[in-house]
């Protein structure tokens, strides 16, 4: 029985429109503002496209940290993400970190997930989430795929509680999870789905938060 359940909800996932899946906005893009102390350092920015009966999401970050007219640390990524039902398919990013290129590419496969990076294999048991972190399945993972080197993130979530932040100037009701283990970030999602809010310490100690714009 529980497998035929399963089957169905399956069927149904599958059924679904893209625009349907968990964490998606009905606006169909988030942007966020990247704040180091407070200060805004870049953007982050998802868009979200139905193709057929998948969903691919573009994903946007640059941030430049600077002293006066000098630019400490500049990051700037672009990928791609295709999901199908609450699996990724693919995963593609190109990303400069402060001057390190990264080519990424990753395919979900059925018992695992095949990565290339800068066209060297590697290979992951089991299905992984992005670190990319929109997805409300990654506070239900056991593990993620980090969207720039194509490693294995190993990590635990804990349910905080039910929160209510200033979301565009406006009292929101969230639900907060902490992840912790080979990556620490607090997250905030509507009753939706939807990521609201980010925040997380830095290597160098500072507080950096993603705004919904």
């Amino acid at each position: 029985m529980r497998r035929i359940i399963a089957l169905l909800g399956l069927i149904v996932a599958l059924a679904l429109p893209a625009w349907a899946m968990p964490g998606v906005p009905t606006e169909g893009r988030l942007v966020y503002t990247v704040t180091r102390n407070g200060a805004p350092i870049g953007k982050l920015e998802f868009a979200f496209r139905p193709e057929g009966n998948k969903l691919a999401v573009e994903v946007t970050t640059e941030i430049a940290y600077k002293l006066a007219f000098l630019t400490l640390y500049r990051f700037n990524q672009r990928s791609r993400e295709i999901w199908q039902g609450d699996r990724l398919v693919e995963l593609i990013s190109d990303t400069d970190d402060d001057g390190t290129r990264q080519e990424l590419k990753s395919v979900s496969e059925a018992d695992g997930v095949a990565v290339t990076l800068n066209g060297k294999p590697q290979r992951h048991g089991g299905r992984l989430v992005p670190s990319s972190l929109w997805h409300p399945a990654v506070v239900e993972s056991p593990a993620l795929i980090d969207t720039v080197d194509g490693s294995r993130i190993a990590v635990q979530s804990r349910f905080v509680g039910q929160e209510t932040l200033s979301v565009r100037g406006r009292p929101m009701a969230l639900r907060r999870y902490a992840i912790t283990g080979d990556m620490k970030r607090d997250v905030w999602f509507d009753e939706a789905g939807v990521l609201r809010h980010v925040r997380f310490t830095a290597r160098d100690g500072s507080d950096v938060a993603y705004v919904l714009d």
